[in-house]
C-alpha cells in the first residue's frame, strides 16, 4: 500500500488553527486519504453538501478541494466558510450545523432561498 503523503507538522497546525471556530461550533472533521493523483493527508469537512469539501496542502498551500475540480486557496476561517458555501450547488440537503454556522457568519442559504 501507497505510504499517506503528509504535508508539514506546521501547515497540520495552521489547518487546525483556521478550523478552531468551526471546532468550536460542533462541526465534526475527519483526517484521512484524499486521492488525486495519489494518496495525501486531507482533513474532511462533511458539509452534507451537493459537493464534498477537503482541506489538503499543495506547495506550501492549503487548497480546498471540492467536486467538479473546484478548489480555493485558504488562508483564513472566511476563506473556509466560503469554499463551503459553495458545496451546496443550490441543492436540497447540506450538514445543519454547517448551515447554521454559515448563517451565524452572514452568508447567504447555500440551498437557495431558504
Amino acid at each position: 500500500m501507497e505510504l499517506l503523503e503528509m504535508p508539514p507538522q506546521d501547515k497540520i497546525n495552521e489547518i487546525f488553527t483556521i478550523l478552531r471556530p468551526a471546532i468550536e461550533f460542533g462541526i465534526e472533521i475527519t483526517l484521512g486519504p484524499f486521492y488525486d493523483g495519489g494518496r495525501m493527508f486531507s482533513v474532511g469537512l462533511n458539509t452534507g453538501a451537493k459537493s464534498s469539501c477537503d482541506l489538503v496542502v499543495e506547495d506550501g498551500v492549503i487548497i480546498a478541494k471540492m467536486r467538479y475540480g473546484e478548489t480555493a486557496v485558504i488562508e483564513d476561517f472566511r476563506d473556509v466558510l466560503a469554499a463551503v458555501h459553495s458545496c451546496g450547488h443550490r441543492r436540497s440537503y447540506f450538514a445543519h450545523d454547517w448551515l447554521m454556522l454559515l448563517e451565524e457568519e452572514g452568508f447567504k442559504c447555500p440551498l437557495g432561498p431558504c
